[in-house]
């Protein structure tokens, strides 16, 4: 049996620049650059305008960051990320160096 917590999302909030501030339920926060995501392009385009990127909530209880368009063929949310992988997307970025991605975290 693994002692691994599960990561719960308490709320985002929009930031300039494609970035969002994710506030865990235990209280931390970590700032997220999804800068490059979006530059990729793909399905990630459609978060281009700073109005759709904004329109991150959570959902599932605080498991899941989603956008609500675009929309698979279900009707559901086609871009989200699941708590754990977004925490760890947030280590990643911490660990980027000399501030190439905008990420921190703050106990």
């Amino acid at each position: 049996m693994s002692n691994v917590a599960l990561r719960y999302i308490d709320r985002v909030e929009a930031l300039p620049g494609y970035r969002l501030l994710v506030t865990w339920t235990e209280g931390r926060q970590m700032t997220l650059d999804f800068s490059e995501d979006i530059k990729r392009g793909g399905i990630w385009a459609a978060l281009a305008s700073p109005e759709a990127f904004a329109r991150a909530r959570t959902a599932r209880n605080g498991r899941v960051l989603e956008w609500p368009e675009p929309t698979n063929s279900r009707g559901e949310p086609a871009i989200d990320v699941d708590a754990d992988g977004l925490f760890e997307m947030g280590i990643d970025q911490q660990a980027t160096p000399c501030g190439v991605a905008a990420a921190r975290a703050d106990s």
